[in-house]
């Protein structure tokens, strides 16, 4: 069973799972983590035990963070080299909708690679399209 985790500073994570629910439905093995918003917890230890219990035989574990370089990405980094998950950073819900879907089935390099090529696209500058657009009539 391949799982997915959305963690972000504070509840990013959870409005973007929240979002892609209101879009694809209710939505199975996905887990949110909030970090930094209790201060009781122990991030580090969590993340962790996210990465170390999941059990790789039986599935892939896709891990998606918000920031590039921040934090909750840094700590899960420390992770990737230990045990075989995928990591991809910089998440918008369009990348959320397509890990969703992924989870379905064969979890690759290339599939996750794909996901993350294609997320790129849908980050536009309106005003400067709108503005080409109306150049072009």
């Amino acid at each position: 069973m391949n799982k997915l985790i959305i963690a972000s500073h504070g509840s990013l994570s959870e409005g973007l799972l929240d979002s892609a629910q209101f879009i694809m439905g209710k939505i199975e093995n996905v887990e949110c983590i909030k970090a930094y918003v209790d201060a009781n917890v122990d991030y580090e230890k969590l993340i962790e035990q996210k990465v170390s219990e999941f059990d790789y035989a039986k599935g892939s574990l896709i891990v998606a963070t918000d920031l590039a370089g921040g934090s909750v990405n840094a700590e899960f980094l420390k992770h990737l080299f230990r045990f075989p998950f995928y990591l991809i950073t910089g998440v918008n819900l369009v990348t959320i909708i397509s890990l969703v879907t992924a989870l379905n089935s064969e979890i690759t390099t290339e599939l996750i690679r794909r996901i993350a090529e294609d997320a790129k696209d849908t980050v536009i500058f309106c005003s400067e399209a709108v503005t080409k657009q109306n150049d072009d009539f």
